[in-house]
Formats: structure tokens, C-alpha cells, sequence
């Protein structure tokens, strides 16, 4: 199970994440993959837990895509991610969690 964790402070967000991966049941070594769970791209910081491909690939897309600062546009912003990885890799469906 993953874990990624916010804590808004009044002058800062601050995020948090294992860095634990598993591939099925097994533990992989830490020394075999780069994590992934969290990371800062065009502005954001974007927490994953799910398919590794899935969040590499949200880290892709989020190279050149970025949500307004409102609600809605953070739920299109989901939406169009969906649409895009779809285009990608037709057989695959997003399922991953994320916190923006």
C-alpha cells in the first residue's frame, strides 16, 4: 500500500510520500527504480499511488498541461489526462490516485 500525505500550514502545503514499490507482491530493491510517487513539474507538485506507468505518464503529460488555480479547471485538467493516456495506450484505463 503507498502513501501520499498534504499538510497545508498557513504560509506553505507541504507533501509527503513512502518510497516503497512494489511490483505485484514483492518489494522491489531501492536500488532498482527511480520514485515516482512524488515529484514537481510545470509548477505543481503531484503525488501518485497506482500503476508506475500510469504516473510516469501523468508526469509526462503534466509537462505540458497545467490546471487554473479554480477547482473545475484541476477536474479538467483529470479529465483531460484520461483522455490523453487513452490516446496513448488504447488498451489502458487511468486508475490511479493522485493529489495536485
Amino acid at each position: 500500500m503507498s502513501v501520499i500525505a498534504v499538510r497545508k500550514y498557513e504560509d506553505h502545503v507541504a507533501f509527503a510520500s513512502d518510497s516503497i514499490q512494489t511490483s505485484r507482491y514483492m518489494k522491489i530493491p531501492r536500488e532498482s527504480f527511480q520514485p515516482c510517487k512524488l515529484f514537481e513539474v510545470n509548477g505543481l507538485t503531484i503525488g501518485g499511488v497506482g500503476s508506475v506507468f500510469e504516473i510516469n505518464m501523468m508526469q509526462k503529460f503534466a509537462r505540458t498541461h497545467k490546471p487554473e488555480a479554480d477547482m473545475t479547471s484541476v477536474v479538467d485538467f483529470m479529465v483531460e489526462f484520461r483522455a490523453w493516456l487513452k490516446s496513448k495506450e488504447s488498451d489502458r484505463d487511468a486508475r490511479s490516485n493522485y493529489l495536485i
